[in-house]
């Protein structure tokens, strides 16, 4: 019979295994803090990514200081946090956005010089 090699148990059971490969990251839960003055440095405590495989599986991966980027924090303003996730030799990316605001003390220190 030619049916039974065709299907052969051992070429079948081979084929699952693959490497698993990283395909795409999101954010699963921002950084419980997203609104900065000035001069504070980020803070990813609580941030969480969730990476998605080829293979259709996903892991929640906590944000470490070492996985992010951010713009120029010295001005005001929205920024965009870049994160990156490296598995395997592949690297995904994706960001969420914070914003800095100047200090409110720094009102009090604007003069009213008026030209007479």
């Amino acid at each position: 019979s030619t049916s039974s090699s065709s299907t052969s148990p051992s070429s079948s059971s081979t084929t699952p295994v693959v490497e698993k490969a990283l395909s795409s990251i999101e954010i699963g839960t921002k950084p419980s803090k997203v609104e900065y003055q000035l001069g504070e440095s980020l803070d990813v405590t609580g941030g969480i990514i969730l990476a998605k495989y080829q293979d259709g599986t996903q892991d929640n991966i906590g944000i470490t200081k070492e996985m992010v980027a951010v713009s120029d924090i010295s001005t005001e303003g929205t920024k965009t946090v870049t994160v990156s996730y490296t598995y395997k030799g592949v690297t995904k990316t994706t960001s969420y956005e914070v914003t800095y605001k100047a200090k409110a003390l720094q009102v009090s220190v604007v003069s009213f010089d008026k030209d007479t």
